[in-house]
């Protein structure tokens, strides 16, 4: 009796930790997350990058969608020629096996953008808030002394500014860009850096520059 009880917590342990895997959250995430897919699109993109097949699938809208990249932790999916979507699980440092996902959708249109959202299992979401503080525009100013007072920008010299996103493959950080497209002067362009946040099992805290 006991090794059957064992043999049934081992069962359930290894089920839940390869419901961690990103697969199996693509897979089940509500179809609301990525209209343009239905679940079999999604079951058919797993199906063929799987079987080093090319991970493309006709969806809702007539056009075509593609999984680039899909690991056990990390997914790069072309939603539509207009909207990259990056997903990446988080571990969580309370002792459990579970994970946060974090979403990123980068539309283009005609300027970058990037949209941000995390969930818990079930695909709860968390207020982007409680993960991590966003970048402001002054933040990405260097502050330097390699920057002439001339040449510090201000908020006054965007007609209007938007903020891209990046997940990766291999590590836990978020590196955002600010688009300079809409600066009115080409000097501003100049003054802007990179910012890097990393994941610390509780939330992103920003990488000290």
């Amino acid at each position: 009796m006991k090794r059957l009880l064992l043999l049934f917590v081992l069962i359930m342990w290894i089920g839940a930790a390869d419901a961690q895997k990103m697969r199996d959250w693509f897979a089940e995430m509500p179809d609301s997350l990525l209209y343009v897919m239905t679940r079999n699109n999604r079951l058919d993109c797993i199906d063929f990058i799987e079987n080093d097949m090319q991970a493309r699938v006709r969806n809702r809208f007539d056009t075509f969608s593609e999984l680039k990249t899909l690991s056990n932790d990390y997914l790069d999916l072309q939603l539509t020629a207009n909207c990259d979507v990056q997903m990446k699980l988080l571990p969580i440092d309370d002792g459990d096996s579970s994970n946060y996902v974090c979403m990123i959708k980068t539309v283009t249109g005609p300027m970058k953008e990037s949209h941000i959202a995390f969930y818990k299992p079930g695909w709860e979401q968390i207020a982007t808030s409680k993960l991590m503080e966003m970048p402001t525009i002054d933040d990405f100013i260097v502050k330097t002394n390699a920057v002439s007072e001339g040449e510090n920008p201000s908020k006054a010299l965007f007609d209007m500014f938007f903020i891209t996103a990046q997940l990766f493959q291999e590590n836990h950080q978020i590196t955002f860009q600010l688009c300079t497209e809409g600066t009115r002067n080409e000097t501003s362009k100049r003054v802007f850096q990179e910012l890097t946040y990393r994941w610390n099992g509780r939330k992103f805290e920003k990488v000290t520059q």
